[in-house]
């Protein structure tokens, strides 16, 4: 019988849809399992200053963001998200 809970990773992609990702943070911050990490993959489409802002005030270790300043095709992101 398994004694641990499984640790959880998630994977947030968007493509110019930075709501749907502060969305996605908020589901996230608000489950009650505490396992897991957000990997933010920004593939250099969410220039929106405030989703950024929003990012950087969480503070919480469980959140990563990774930029790639060239605009990549969805699989490639895929990935490149995957490796992280």
């Amino acid at each position: 019988m398994r004694t641990t809970m499984p640790f959880i990773s998630c994977i947030l992609l968007s493509h110019n849809k930075a709501a749907y990702v502060r969305e996605a943070i908020d589901s996230l911050l608000a489950q009650t399992f505490p396992d897991w990490e957000a990997v933010v993959f920004d593939s250099g489409v969410l220039y929106d200053q405030g989703f950024f802002s929003t990012l950087s005030a969480l503070k919480d270790p469980r959140f990563r963001l990774v930029r790639s300043w060239e605009t990549e095709e969805l699989r490639q992101t895929k990935t490149i998200a995957s490796w992280c």
